[in-house]
């Protein structure tokens, strides 16, 4: 695979007309995670024959990004990355979330192995990760590049791995019709907010409480334990 890293939109331009394809891994890289807050700092594109990282100081990313229109875009987390893309007035026809993939694949995995892009390359991929407590102290240099290009590297190959277990659990139905386009609703929900029925909600709480409080009951008389239960002292 070529690895390139591209500095003006000239330069970029001419790397996805020779590199562009139907399907393409995108990672973003951004100065917060919260929506109200981050800016766009650069991104990565990565397939199986070709990957980049875009860094230019002065770029206007609403057209760098009008440039990926048609293409399926993969992402892991995707409703962060389409958040990102919306800011900068772009949205993607359709998408492909390697973090939902992972939990379709396996829903399995415990807390601590958990279900992040890095955790994944690494027991998934078998390749040897750097963290992004290691190069954020600087994105404008060689080794965050590096570590941005790898983000989408690793994310098209999970993304190549997922599809294959996907097909062979008859699992793209579920995928294509459901899983995928979803992903804009949780990014909307992530930009707007959820309308919450506060009297509702403290209701459910409360019926909650009370079932827990008798499954405790239930369960210590069927093993004949003496119990008592205090609760809202």
């Amino acid at each position: 695979m070529i690895r390139t890293v591209l500095y003006s939109y000239n330069e970029f331009s001419q790397w996805l007309n020779l590199n562009r394809k139907p399907v393409m891994a995108l990672d973003t890289e951004t100065t917060d995670l919260n929506y109200l807050l981050l800016e766009c700092v650069g991104f990565s594109l990565a397939t199986d024959d070709a990957a980049c990282y875009v860094f230019d100081r002065n770029a206007n990313w609403s057209q760098y990004f009008k440039l990926l229109d048609g293409i399926k875009l993969v992402m892991h987390n995707a409703p962060f990355d389409l958040k990102v893309l919306y800011k900068y007035g772009f949205e993607p026809k359709e998408v492909f979330c390697t973090l939902t993939g992972a939990k379709l694949v396996d829903e399995n995995r415990t807390k601590n192995q958990g279900y992040g892009l890095k955790d994944l390359a690494s027991d998934w991929l078998g390749v040897k990760v750097t963290r992004y407590e290691e190069v954020c102290t600087n994105n404008t240099t060689q080794k965050f590049f590096d570590y941005a290009i790898d983000d989408a590297v690793n994310t098209w190959n999970l993304y190549k791995l997922e599809i294959e277990r996907l097909k062979e659990d008859d699992l793209m139905y579920l995928v294509e019709t459901i899983e995928m386009p979803f992903q804009f609703v949780l990014r909307n929900m992530e930009i707007n907010g959820v309308r919450i029925n506060l009297n509702t909600l403290e209701r459910f709480y409360h019926d909650c409480q009370i079932a827990i409080r008798n499954l405790e009951s239930d369960l210590l008389a069927i093993f004949g334990k003496k119990h008592s239960i205090e609760s809202d002292l």
